[in-house]
């Protein structure tokens, strides 16, 4: 992953802004941590800077528009990384959700990622819950979510993922 940097800087001219994702599942039947990385490369020099606060896909494109001095669409559900990508100790979001499909069965998950845990729910709930505590556990090897004393943390973060999917699907 370390090389894409260099591959970027490759591909486009230093005058441009440009972003790239990289997202992926399990490896040898592993979840992979922090599987989703997001690259913005600006004109400036250097402009290759690590930021490790939370960011979402859709994030990307706000992010280009503010870039490129662009006015960004109303409907957009992203905000701009830019103040991000200008100081450093700016924070990303407090959330990050994202959704994928399971590629042999198919079955719909959605994660909710904080700073410090990320709670994965597949097909409602009918294809199982996990939760991982990512301070402890980076790796995601194990599974809080039947644990007791996690209930009141699971209970959380469920409702937030459900109080999010119904503001997107009713606008």
């Amino acid at each position: 992953m370390k090389i894409l940097p260099f591959i970027l800087s490759a591909l486009f001219p230093p005058l441009t802004a440009s972003a790239a994702t990289l997202t992926h599942g399990p490896l040898v039947g592993r979840p992979q941590p922090d599987s989703m990385r997001i690259w913005v490369r600006t004109s400036e020099p250097c402009a290759f800077r690590i930021r490790t606060g939370l960011a979402a896909q859709v994030d990307i494109y706000p992010t280009l528009c503010d870039l490129a001095g662009l006015p960004k669409p109303k409907h957009l559900q992203g905000r701009s990384l830019k103040p991000m990508l200008d100081d450093p100790n700016a924070k990303g979001r407090e959330i990050a959700i994202s959704t994928m499909i399971a590629t042999h069965t198919k079955a719909l998950g959605h994660s909710l990622r904080t700073e410090a845990f990320r709670y994965i729910v597949w097909d409602e709930g009918r294809g199982g819950e996990l939760l991982y505590d990512l301070r402890t556990d980076p790796d995601e090897l194990h599974n809080l979510a039947a644990r007791p004393m996690q209930a009141e943390r699971l209970t959380r973060m469920r409702n937030r993922l459900a109080a999010h999917l119904k503001a997107i699907a009713n606008p």
